[in-house]
């Protein structure tokens, strides 16, 4: 099943893919909508909560963004995450190995 926007010959993505030795423009479908990452994705991973930020079973997004548990993903096109205009470190110390420990679990 192509879900990457691909015009694959015959529906079959992989033979397409097997095939191509370079993708050009003209083997996308120009009418595809689906974003090529979960558009909130760098949002959610930098904002610090109580939620894990990244998991292997995440259904978040577009059946192609998932990784609900999938062992291999054949071929993904990605948007790259903008650089932050600024970061901050922090940095966090503990008397003894079992409190860092306590520390990384919470």
């Amino acid at each position: 099943i192509d879900t990457l926007g691909l015009k694959a010959k015959d529906a079959d993505a992989v033979k397409f893919l097997d095939s191509a030795e370079q993708l050009q423009t003209s083997d996308l479908d120009p009418n595809c909508r689906r974003p090529a990452s979960w558009p909130e994705y760098a949002k959610h991973i930098t904002r610090l909560d109580e939620k894990v930020s990244r998991f292997n079973a995440d259904t978040t997004g577009i059946d192609v963004n998932r990784s609900e548990g999938k062992v291999m993903i054949l071929a993904t096109l990605h948007d790259t995450t903008p650089v932050p205009t600024k970061s901050r470190w922090v940095w966090a110390s503990c008397s003894d190995f079992a409190t860092a420990q306590a520390l990384k679990r919470h």
